[in-house]
């Protein structure tokens, strides 16, 4: 596993877990002390980073296979000519 991928799945399980503490606070709304206004801020601000985290995870991903992709064709190229 190289550097790229190993932060893209680190951030992933970071995104993941925000949406999951989103998900928790929705369903305790109920029970929670806190005033609804500040949880329901609160609930969207932890959904939003979540989804963002998971979006520049994906991102550096798809560029870590982008560019591993890269090299296995210039790999190839050279095997061919050589």
């Amino acid at each position: 596993m190289n550097s790229s991928s190993g932060r893209a799945s680190l951030m992933a399980l970071v995104g993941v877990y925000l949406l999951y503490t989103a998900w928790e606070m929705y369903g305790g709304m109920k029970t929670s002390t806190m005033a609804p206004g500040l949880s329901i801020f609160f609930i969207i601000f932890f959904a939003l980073a979540g989804l963002g985290v998971l979006w520049f995870a994906w991102r550096i991903w798809k560029r870590g296979k982008e560019g591993k992709d890269q090299e296995e064709k210039k790999q190839t190229d050279n095997d061919m000519k050589g």
